[in-house]
């Protein structure tokens, strides 16, 4: 889990999987663990990653990427917020990811596609607001027979997206 506050890593010796713990108790927007790294330029999870905490990589200016692996189940508020150097953000389709907060992706103002994963049920407010380069994003997914179970999204979702010409919606979204 990677959120703010302080960091431990630890190392599964048995199967050579390195897991990245964090708490958070502040809550407070101005930043998270990795807030504003200006080295950090991309990022790879693997399976054993489950969460993302609030802000932890708001303002990273050089991150340019991100993979996140099928073990994600929660992806904080503001976790890549004004990462302005970020083009995209690839999540496993098969991630457990139900919810995507508020303010997720504000201001990535190179990031221009996204797909969501099969499991998101909601999508915040202002998750993608000021993503001006943002032109195509796929809200409907599917793998072996599933589709994606969005059922809400929240105000300003794209708003200031200047460059969206197609949003695809999952046939069963009301």
């Amino acid at each position: 889990y990677i959120a703010s506050g302080y960091v431990t890593k630890t190392i599964d010796a048995n199967n050579n999987n390195a897991m990245l713990v964090a708490w958070t108790d502040s809550g407070e927007s101005n930043g998270g663990v990795f807030s504003n790294g200006g080295n950090i330029v991309t990022l790879k999870t693997g399976s054993n990653l489950i969460g993302i905490g609030d802000y932890a990589f708001k303002g990273c200016a050089n991150l340019t990427g991100a993979t996140l692996g099928n073990g994600l189940q929660y992806l904080g508020k503001g976790a890549f917020q004004e990462c302005k150097n970020m083009s995209g953000c690839s999540i496993d389709t098969a991630a457990n990811l139900e919810v995507i907060q508020e303010k997720t992706f504000y201001g990535d103002i190179k990031l221009s596609s996204f797909t969501l994963p099969l499991n998101v049920k909601a999508i915040c407010d202002s998750a993608f607001e000021g993503c001006t380069a943002l032109a195509t994003v796929q809200l409907t997914a599917a793998s072996a027979g599933s589709t994606t179970t969005l059922e809400k999204t929240g105000n300003y979702l794209f708003k200031d997206c200047t460059s969206l010409t197609s949003v695809t919606f999952p046939d069963t979204y009301v």
